[in-house]
């Protein structure tokens, strides 16, 4: 039994899969689990992390990370492009985009607090 073919589950990327409804049970998978889970490592940035944190009331409609890796989008496969494009996965209406930082900066990120802030050396 093929399961995505059969509509159980989508497939994200290689070796990663998630049920089509985004639901186990009657617990719903959470986007930034998604978006940790798409490119690794990475971690949530941007206003994604400002609205998580209850620091902007502005709702985002994207979902920011950023990681040190290459990271490369189905769209992005056999197209040229455009520079001023912004490359996404899009899955099931959310739009994950990926900020590419340099390793040195991306290792250096430390755990503040109880509420687990980011900072920067």
């Amino acid at each position: 039994m093929n399961m995505v073919r059969n509509g159980l589950v989508k497939r994200l990327r290689q070796g990663l899969y998630t049920r089509t409804d985004l639901t186990l049970g009657n617990m719903q998978v959470h986007p930034f689990s998604i978006a940790t889970h798409i490119i690794r490592p990475s971690a949530i940035s941007h206003w994604s992390a400002l609205h998580f944190h209850g620091f902007t009331e502005q709702i985002p409609r994207i979902i920011n990370a950023f990681t040190f890796k290459k990271v490369v989008t189905p769209d992005m496969r056999g197209d040229i492009g455009s520079l001023k494009r912004h490359h996404a996965w899009i899955i099931d209406e959310i739009r994950y985009e990926y900020i590419t930082v340099k390793k040195s900066i991306f290792l250096e990120l430390k755990k503040t607090g109880s509420m687990n802030f980011l900072e920067f050396p």
